[in-house]
């Protein structure tokens, strides 16, 4: 998986790679990228079962995180993550990710029709 945008771009650098199977856990690929089910992950645990790079994400103040696929024309094309400190987010939340993710997927499909 390859990052399109970052808001830490020292840590997580546009273009940068997570590798599938390793750098992620199976279970959350699987839920993202093909049942195109968003992950709510509520605490450090979650982030650190799921991702290999844990500690990075916790050094960035990170302990909470929301992953929704951007799903066009029944693909999956992005996952949008958002992440801040544990406990910060709630399933409200995770339904205003899906929202916006909705709105990303109209914007792929849109840019991808010019």
């Amino acid at each position: 998986m390859e990052r399109i945008h970052s808001s830490r771009p020292a840590e997580y650098p546009v273009g940068g790679r997570k590798q599938v199977g390793t750098d992620v856990a199976a279970d959350w690929l699987r839920a993202s990228l093909e049942e195109q089910v968003p992950f709510f992950g509520k605490s450090r645990a979650d982030v650190d079962r799921i991702f290999k790079d844990a500690e990075l994400i916790a050094s960035l103040g990170c302990g909470s995180i929301i992953n929704v696929p951007v799903i066009a024309a029944g693909k999956t094309v992005a996952v949008l993550n958002v992440l801040d400190a544990e406990g910060a987010y709630t399933d409200d939340d995770v339904d205003t990710v899906q929202t916006i993710a909705r709105h990303g997927a109209q914007a792929i499909i849109a840019a991808a029709k010019e």
